[in-house]
């Protein structure tokens, strides 16, 4: 019997050491802050942001918000089949939002999106910024 408790208190023990490791839940926590997955690539002039979305039936649920240094994409993803029950689920369904930092500024007037195969594309362009010190050039107006 007190052999039994020992046991007991060894699992309790090894328990809580597991519950408390911190390690354990922040990566459970990267994982779900991290979704969807995405590449950025850039040039001298161009971002763009490849985003893996499988499963998006329609594109309209699909909202992309450009600002400044930052893409946010949020939308739902569907994935069912009429008449199966799920047994085992690895693929992410359900709502979703994200948003990413760009390497820098970019014109939110001129954003581009397009979805194929999967993937979310979404082209972007660098914002310059104007010349602070612009030439004005001075009227007589004596004439």
């Amino acid at each position: 019997m007190f052999k039994g408790m020992d046991n007991m208190k060894q699992w309790k023990k090894h328990m809580e050491q597991f519950m408390n490791n911190d390690n354990f839940f922040m990566e459970f926590q990267e994982m779900l802050e991290h979704f969807p997955k995405a590449n950025i690539y850039k040039t001298e002039n161009e971002c763009i942001l490849v985003i893996s979305l499988p499963g998006v039936t329609d594109v309209e649920e699909i909202s992309i918000h450009a600002n400044y240094r930052t893409v946010e994409v949020s939308g739902k993803i569907s994935l069912g089949y009429d008449g199966f029950q799920l047994v085992q689920s690895e693929i992410h369904t359900g709502n979703f939002n994200r948003t990413f930092e760009l390497p820098y500024p970019i014109r939110e007037d001129k954003v581009e999106g397009k979805y194929h195969r999967g993937l979310l594309i979404i082209q972007l362009y660098r914002a310059f910024p104007k010349d602070k010190n612009s030439y004005v050039s001075i009227k007589s107006m004596e004439d």
